[in-house]
């Protein structure tokens, strides 16, 4: 048994209360003279022999009370538990925490190194013949058998930071399955970081017994960027762009930090001077300008020290490319009047290329790549334009679609009907488009300021529709009829107007939504998004045109001279290539894909930030949370920092 407040035994003093108290009791008594009592004298000694054993005994009571509360108050801990009479169990298991919450500086060196060097006090003390599980964060690199001695000495070195954190379920199922569900006595080696350890939802299991050995540091401070994004989603040349990033703080004190911005390297190059409040999330912005197009690999960085030695949120990697023309073909088969608003609205606009193609003249396969394709009033299919526009494995394809007048013709579109529209029938009735039934999503700095009477645009004749779950209505009109649906499959997008656009049955291009409502559309189809993950979450990449042949797409995490690279796995879903690269990668940065060495994509990765937030358990909250879980039985609790856990690991 031990105290975990010993400090407080300096109220057993208050003992001396009660000794008091019962002193002052005994005081002489002034003597009164009566007449002859003799009779009652016997009954006299009787009663003050009592007394005195009564007063006595209620001292004590009040003794016993006094340190029962001042005991209760070091809270006791049962140390039938031992760390290294450990022996008689077979099977050993270890946990070492390697998140990068354990890379804080407690005393000379982190809280990972003391683990690792207790550790190793702790089964030099054990059998030779012990057998022991080990575990880390790193799930998909944990031995799945167990491993002697010998080889445990070998490992330990080896643990390095983990991009991965393991819930207390987690750690008990992995330990379980390593150990083939035979009784295990583990020992955890961690801080307790509060999001990881919920006691209260631990299943219960008698089959395991764990020791929680806790490390702490006073070094709790921190401030981490959590995420970027864009102002606008068009990136241009020459053009400023505005860079939005979000850094919190998550201790008490005001801090004042600087940030960097490095793209390629040195292409650009932008700092500043910064202060965040305590507990405060900050939005601050960075405006550049980038005047070549190609990938551009970016990494932020702020520097706070010596406000805390957790830096692994200290920087940020994302990637966007910038095409240096981007190319929107229409197509049309008849004469149109909306041709002309379109070429003026596009080619005005920097480092995009525009181009109209009759398809009754012909057309080639390169006339089809383009970025964004208008099909324009067309009732004729052939299946060269079928394969170009929507079975084209070879890259994903944006379309917007304006039907032509004549219903029968657009009834059995095999462009629309791949994307789950179907036409039904006509409504000739004159309408309006509804300001309320706009997706504020899609259009938002268009519709910025809400007016009354505001003039839209009419339509004369629109198409009733019938669309699949995954479509969504961009603009409707008042009859809630859609008038704008989105819908994207596999990569590909469709943008489809429910009606012609021609003057005859709109004056939608000769009204100022015209501009905005095809930019917009043009923002979205852009490929100069941000791609960027969290190395515990990457989804398969979709990749344009890549080939399978073994040996020839590797993933680099550099691109002149990379000392990691690997093979992604890569499969193709309906016509469209991607690769998995899930468990292959550890560390945050850029990551080049190649094929046959030349460059095809790139993005980037991130730790995840749920490690920012420096919440961990204190000794008073885990002790009182042992004591009040269910499972309190499977648990029992050792402070490393005190002398009688030392002790234990320096047993011989």
């Amino acid at each position: 048994m031990s105290l975990l407040y010993p400090e407080f035994l300096w109220a057993l003093l208050l003992n001396i209360f009660p000794v008091i108290i019962h002193l002052f009791n005994l005081q002489r008594h002034e003597t009164l003279y009566f007449s002859d009592l003799t009779l009652l004298k016997n009954i006299e000694k009787e009663t003050k022999r009592t007394s005195k054993i009564k007063n006595i005994i209620l001292m004590i009571l009040r003794m016993l009370m006094i340190s029962s509360l001042v005991i209760a108050f070091c809270l006791p801990q049962n140390d039938n538990a031992s760390l290294s009479d450990i022996s008689a169990n077979s099977i050993i298991g270890i946990y070492i925490d390697n998140s990068c919450s354990m890379l804080r500086v407690s005393e000379t060196q982190t809280i990972l190194e003391k683990t690792k060097d207790d550790v190793m006090k702790l089964i030099s003390n054990q059998n030779k013949n012990t057998k022991y599980v080990l575990t880390t964060n790193d799930k998909y690199s944990n031995k799945s058998y167990p491993i002697s001695q010998d080889q445990l000495i070998k490992e330990i070195p080896k643990i390095e930071r983990s991009s991965y954190s393991l819930n207390i379920n987690e750690i008990l199922t992995i330990q379980k399955e390593q150990a083939n569900n035979q009784f295990l006595s583990s020992f955890w080696f961690t801080d307790l970081q509060k999001k990881d350890f919920d006691l209260n939802q631990t299943k219960l299991d008698s089959s395991i017994s764990v020791n929680l050995i806790h490390y702490f540091s006073n070094n709790t401070s921190n401030i981490s960027i959590d995420s970027v994004w864009f102002s606008e989603k068009s990136r241009k040349l020459k053009t400023e762009d505005k860079l939005n990033v979000k850094i919190s703080n998550y201790s008490d004190n005001k801090v004042e930090f600087q940030t960097k911005l490095l793209i390629n390297e040195s292409e650009v190059i932008t700092q500043g001077l910064n202060i965040i409040e305590g507990l405060e999330s900050k939005i601050i912005t960075f405006n550049f300008i980038v005047n070549s197009p190609g990938y551009k690999n970016c990494k932020l960085e702020i520097s706070d020290s010596p406000f805390n030695d957790q830096n692994f949120d200290d920087h940020y990697y994302f990637t966007y490319s910038i095409d240096e023309d981007y190319k929107v073909l229409h197509l049309k088969e008849h004469e149109s009047n909306i041709e002309q608003p379109l070429k003026i609205l596009f080619e005005s606009i920097e480092k995009t290329e525009f181009k109209s193609v009759n398809i009754k003249d012909g057309f080639t396969a390169d006339d089809l790549h383009a970025d964004l394709i208008i099909v324009d009033g067309i009732t004729s299919f052939k299946s060269e334009l079928i394969d170009g526009l929507i079975n084209n494995e070879n890259r994903d394809e944006n379309i917007i679609y304006i039907p032509n007048n004549h219903i029968k013709n657009n009834k059995y579109n095999p462009i629309i009907n791949s994307f789950n529209i179907q036409l039904l029938s006509t409504d000739s009735n004159k309408k309006y488009m509804d300001e309320n039934k706009i997706d504020p999503s899609f259009f938002k700095s268009v519709f910025g300021k809400k007016e009354n009477n505001l003039n839209l645009p009419y339509f004369k004749n629109n198409y009733k529709t019938r669309t699949g779950s995954s479509c969504v209505n961009l603009l409707s009109f008042q009859n809630e009829d859609p008038l704008l649906i989105k819908n994207e499959i596999n990569g590909d997008q469709l943008y489809f107007f429910t009606c012609p656009l021609n003057s005859l049955n709109s004056n939608l291009i000769n009204h100022a939504l015209f501009v905005p409502i095809f930019l917009k559309i043009k923002e979205n189809c852009s490929r100069d998004f941000i791609r960027q993950y969290k190395i515990n979450d990457i989804p398969e990449i979709s990749m344009n045109g890549i080939n399978q042949q073994s040996g020839q797409v590797t993933v680099d995490n550099n691109l002149e001279s990379p000392n990691y690279s690997f093979f992604p796995i890569i499969s193709t879903k309906q016509g469209n290539s991607y690769i998995n690269c899930q468990n292959q990668i550890k560390n945050d940065g850029h990551y080049y894909v190649k094929e046959n060495d030349s460059l095809i994509n790139s993005f980037s990765t991130n730790l995840s930030r749920s490690e920012s937030n420096m919440s961990f358990f204190s000794k008073v909250e885990i002790i009182n949370t042992l004591k009040n879980s269910p499972n309190k039985k499977m648990f029992n609790y050792w402070d490393s920092s005190e002398k009688k856990t030392k002790k234990k690991f320096d047993k011989k």
